[in-house]
């Protein structure tokens, strides 16, 4: 085994005997500082060497085998033959312990092999050190190299020097030969005592102990192996420094950088500079050309350890000694060369700048300063007054070539670790301290040079301006101002007072130039930016009172510009200024004009608002096309916007109480122009306003005509509806440019449940309530007039004192009626079952440009079953109950007269007062009925069973009249034939009721005709007539329908038998007003029908009345009331 020195020590004076050696030869006496050979010639052979020595003297011998099998073994005997040693470590260091002839004894420790070996011999204390065949050793000075060689197995190289206790001395000794070949390198102390140190890693670093002549041994860690290396040494604490021949090292000040060169393997440069404990420094050690890694080792005054080794090239320290540093810059592995750049700033004291470098020194708030990292590892420090809790803002920007990249830190007073530190050209920092700071501005790895541009600013306390550059400075609400970033790193900030919950809006935007404008909003009290984006508007709660702050710059710092900057308490206002006006309260139904007159002109309106309620904004551009506008909506208290659009129009629910502000804007801020603003609270309006009373309250079956008289004009209507309920709104434009549409809102604030500019809204309620009903144009940017009508199909009312057509109708009637003005509908009630089928005709009399639609709404407010507008509606009905059926002219657009025909296929009635034609028909049946008016239906029942055929025939006899036949199947099913041949052969395929509808084919014919009907049928004991009697033995009235009424009231009764009959209306004093029938009358079902007028034609008052029906000894009464 081989140990190293230390270790090797221990093992000998562990393993000491007092044993008696074995045979004896002697070799001859040892010479200090040389190597020789030996033999043990025999397994019990032991060769004897002497030397001569005195009390406390220090020696080293070494004893490596170098042939055969032996393990050596050394045994020291004193003056006298005391064993003092005894260990097969091979390297024996012992202090003697007496004076005279001393004996070393080399012998195999087994005594059973044989062999060479090489011993080596100094004596440390004393010397020599070196002989005539090894030159290697001697005295060594601080800053010296020298070169050697352990020639020999076992030799040692001593170099002496004088040391002072407490000095700090650095050794480095590296093998320049084969990689078997390890140096050691041991530290001996005056006076023989044992080392103080030993390293066998090249490199020993060391606080002396004592005063006086040390020695340093140089060796190969297990003695066996041969090399050449380089020894160097520095005295770190007292040097020199520097020696003749390699003049790289000194003194050096804040501020310098001196270059350098290590010169070869193991080469150190020390550079000493004065500092004081606590001070901050920087020293930089960069390697600027061959092949070495620079490593620095900082050095306290008074030889204490480093407090910094490291090769990251910069050390940034406090220091924790006052006197003079040493900062010593080597190769990491002391084995390359190289040349160097050291640089050194005394954060702290400075100097800060020098005759040839005068970047840094003070910079205020506001100033822009250029400078130059004129040399490799080039600190700028510069220095600013600060209090704690002060926000700052650096931006050191590089304008000379890309490998250069500045970085800046920041060091509070006091000499602490640095606050903040940023290679991304700005740093933004808030103060942990009061005094003076410095900022350092340097290369990111120190390695590159080149020039830069800094600028500062004390965001929380100013001055924000600064002669030369007075953009800036305070801003108002409302406020708007332009100002130019005039350079690489300008800054200019803006400040203003704002509450702890306001929000606020500050838009930037670039006008000219190169520059990207970002947007920093700082809070009152120092705390970090609330917004940071080249986005170029900000829209934030303030989350602290006081003075805010708002910065502007370039994006990169690196492009100058104009800029307009514009700011808005959305909270507290004002909202106009002197040369702004636009902007203040607005009102539901207002219409305002604005402009905004410059480049992120923000206008702000407030208006009243309930949680809840529903408004409607139109904001619309009124000059270039580059202009768009955006409206948005913030609620009280300072919240987010609660909705924001840029399509000129916004639709929302409002989510709190209190005053809203709406702010117009251009969309990119970037373009000014004039708009036209409209507000309406579509929930409470108001819905006019003096100037415009186009809207308000509009009932069932009503027609209103408005106007929108200009850009964003809203018109509102309000009606009360009922969830389920179905209804139909018309809005029409009648005149001018504007594209009607129409937007449907529910009681509650919900969104609409209908937006379209198809003119016509049908739909079933979803809430109860007052609905709203608002009619503007399409894109809000024209104008004209409009009709507007409502129908409740579901709960009328249908006809009104203006407009009587409509109401109730029943099978078998038919009625003239009037779409009279735009949009009008008219809503007629039937009451169906489900299955059953039925017809309506709806047959203009009037212009051609109008064109009728009817369609049929169920019972319960659902969608239509059926709607068509080709004047004929054939249709099996889905529920039981009263459905609707409703006449409108296709487009809604114009106006005209119809013809309206109803029969229940299915039920009948087929025959009226009016109408007789039609009925129950058996075989053999002959009957001349008339097509009269048009459009005209009359249906005839007969009975038969499948497998039957019934011969059907329809001739007419005058008149334009074209016949047509549709025959219907038992059931309510569609009609199996419809053909305008007069005569039809009819094979049955069900037996029951069939029916034949006989109509004009085109309905727009009348005239007289001749039905026949034959076939060998199956007739039912059922007289010809109207079909299923109410009651089969008794005279039956049922109750008028509609009742009240405006218009008809429907009088229906049955009869068992034919019986004379009389019906007739009498008032509340019991005065005849009209007889309706009286005569001889068929059995079945009737009905007879008061259209509020006399006998002598006169209309009647609205009141309350009698129908009274007298038929075969019975008398039934009705109360029904007349509405006007």
């Amino acid at each position: 085994m081989r140990f190293a020195p230390p270790l090797r020590v221990m093992l000998a004076l562990c393993s000491l005997l007092a044993t008696a050696a074995p045979a004896a030869f002697a070799a001859g006496p040892l010479t200090s500082g040389t190597v020789v050979s030996g033999t043990i010639a025999g397994p019990t052979f032991t060769e004897t060497w002497t030397f001569s020595g005195s009390n406390g003297q220090r020696v080293l011998i070494s004893a490596v085998t170098t042939s055969g099998a032996p393990n050596t073994s050394i045994v020291l005997r004193a003056p006298g033959g005391t064993v003092t040693w005894n260990s097969s470590a091979d390297r024996l260091d012992f202090q003697l312990t007496a004076n005279g002839t001393w004996t070393v004894e080399i012998s195999d420790v087994g005594l059973n092999d044989a062999g060479g070996y090489s011993i080596g011999f100094v004596n440390l204390t004393i010397g020599p050190y070196t002989s005539g065949g090894d030159l290697d050793g001697g005295a060594i000075v601080s800053a010296e190299i020298k070169t050697g060689s352990n020639a020999a197995i076992g030799d040692f190289d001593v170099f002496t020097f004088s040391g002072t206790a407490g000095q700090r001395i650095a050794f480095a000794a590296v093998e320049t030969s084969a990689a078997s070949y390890n140096t050691v390198i041991t530290i001996y102390p005056p006076g023989g005592g044992n080392f103080e140190a030993s390293v066998n890693s090249n490199r020993l670093d060391h606080q002396l102990l004592a005063t006086g002549t040390y020695t340093a041994v140089v060796e190969d860690f297990a003695n066996d192996h041969t090399g050449t290396y380089t020894l160097s040494y520095l005295n770190v604490t007292a040097g020199p420094f520097t020696i003749a021949g390699d003049l790289d090292g000194g003194p050096i000040a804040s501020n310098e950088i001196k270059t350098g060169t290590v010169s070869g393997v193991g080469d150190m440069d020390a550079f000493t500079f004065s500092g004081t404990s606590g001070q901050r420094v920087l020293f930089v050690g960069v390697a600027t050309g061959g092949a070495m890694n620079s490593q620095l080792w900082l050095y306290p005054a008074g030889g204490g350890p480093p407090i910094y080794i490291s090769t990251a090239d910069r050390a940034d320290v406090q220091l924790n000694a006052t006197g003079t540093w040493t900062a010593l810059i080597e190769d990491a592995a002391n084995d390359q060369g190289g040349n160097y750049s050291v640089s050194f700033m005394n954060v702290s004291a400075g100097p800060f700048t020098s005759v040839g470098d005068l970047d840094g020194g003070a910079i205020v708030s506001a100033e822009i300063k250029t400078g130059n990292n004129t040399g490799i590892g080039d600190i700028d420090a510069f220095t600013f007054s600060g209090v704690a809790g002060q926000r700052i803002a650096f931006a050191a920007v590089e304008t000379s070539a890309a490998s250069y990249n500045t970085v800046v830190t920041i060091y509070p007073p006091g000499g602490g670790n640095f606050e903040a530190s940023v290679n991304s050209n700005r740093l933004d920092h808030q103060l942990l301290a009061t005094g003076t700071y410095t900022a350092v501005v340097e290369d990111f790895a120190n390695d590159h040079t080149g020039t830069y541009t800094l600028s500062y600013l004390n965001v929380t306390a100013g001055p924000f301006t600064i002669a030369g550059d007075l953009d800036g400075g305070p801003i108002a609400s409302n406020e708007i101002k332009t100002g130019t970033v005039s350079g690489v790193g300008d800054m200019d900030a803006f400040t203003f007072s704002g509450t702890t919950g306001q929000r606020v809006l500050f838009v930037d935007v670039a006008t000219g130039g190169a520059m990207n404008s970002q947007l920093w909003l700082y809070p009152a009290g120092g705390g970090p930016p609330i917004y940071v984006s080249s986005a170029d508007r900000a829209d934030v709660q303030l989350n602290a009172t006081g003075t805010w702050t708002a910065l502007i710059e370039d994006a990169a710092n690196d492009q100058g510009g104009s800029y307009s900057v514009s700011f808005m308490n959305v909270s507290a206002g004002p909202f106009t200024s002197v040369g702004d006006l636009d902007g203040g309260a607005i009102v539901s139904a207002e219409i305002k004009t604005g402009n905004n007159t410059g480049i992120g002109d923000i206008d702000a309106f407030t208006f009243s608002g309930t949680a809840g309620q529903r408004i409607a904004f139109a904001a619309v551009e009124t000059s270039a096309a580059s202009y768009n506008t955006v409206i948005t909506i913030y609620p009280p208290g300072g919240g987010n916007f609660e909705a924001s659009v840029n399509s000129n129009r916004l639709d929302h629910q409002l989510l709190a109480t209190g005053t809203y502000t709406a702010v117009v804007e251009d969309f990119a801020n970037d373009h000014t122009g004039t708009y036209t603003l409209s507000y309406l609270n579509v929930t409470a309006g108001p819905f006019t306003i003096a100037g415009d009373l186009d809207g308000g309250p509009i009932a069932s079956n009503e027609i209103k005509t408005g106007t929108v008289s200009g850009v964003g004009d809203m018109d509102a209507f309000t009606f009360s509806g009922t969830s389920g309920q179905r209804v139909l709104f018309v809005g029409v434009a009648t005149g001018g440019a504007m594209n009607s549409q129409l937007w449907l809102y529910p009681a509650g604030g919900g969104p609409p449940i209908y937006v379209s500019s198809a003119d016509r809204a049908d739909v079933q309620l979803n809430a109860t309530g007052t609905w709203t009903a608002l009619i503007e144009d399409a894109a809000n940017d024209e104008s004209g007039s409009y009709s507007v009508s409502l129908m409740n199909v579901s709960a009328g009312p249908h006809t009104s004192g203006g407009d009587l057509d409509g109401g109730a109708i029943v099978s078998g009637g038919t009625r003239l009626g009037n779409n009279t003005g735009v949009g009008d509908f008219d809503a007629y009630t039937f009451t169906g079952t489900l299955g059953q089928r039925v017809v309506f005709s709806a047959v203009e009399t009037s212009a051609a440009s109008y064109n009728t639609v009817v369609t049929i709404y169920p019972p319960g407010g659902g969608n239509f079953e059926a709607s068509v507008n080709s004047n004929r509606l054939d249709h099996q009905l889905l529920a039981t109950g009263t459905y609707t059926a409703v006449v409108e002219d296709f487009a809604g657009d114009h106006t005209g007269t119809y013809n309206l025909a109803f029969v229940n296929v299915t039920t009948g009635i087929f025959t009226s007062a009016t109408d007789p034609n039609g009925g129950v028909v058996t075989s053999g049946a002959a009957r001349s009925g008339s097509i009269s008016p048009i459009g005209d239906l009359d249906v005839y029942s007969f009975h038969g069973t499948s497998g039957q055929t019934a011969q059907i025939g329809a001739v007419t006899t005058s008149g334009l009249l074209n016949t047509e036949i549709w025959i219907y199947p038992p059931g309510g099913g569609p009609a199996t034939v419809a053909t305008s041949t007069d005569n039809v052969s009819y094979p049955l395929t069900a037996t029951g009721y069939h029916m034949v509808m006989i109509e004009d084919a085109g309905l727009n014919d009348t005239g007289n005709y001749n039905f026949t009907l034959s076939g060998t049928l199956t007739n039912v004991d059922i007289p010809e007539g109207p079909i299923a009697l109410l009651d089969p033995i008794r005279v039956v009235m049922r109750p008028p329908f509609p009742n009240p009424f405006a218009r008809d009231a429907a009088l229906t009764y049955s009869l068992p038998a034919r019986l004379p009959v009389r019906m007739r209306i009498f008032d509340l004093q019991g005065a005849l007003v009209r007889t309706l029938v009286d005569g001889m009358i068929e059995p079945g079902v009737r009905t007879a029908s008061w259209d509020g007028s006399n006998d002598r034609g006169e209309r009647m008052v609205s009141g309350v009345y009698f129908a009274e029906l007298t038929a075969g000894g019975e008398t039934v009464r009705h109360k029904l009331v007349r509405m006007r």
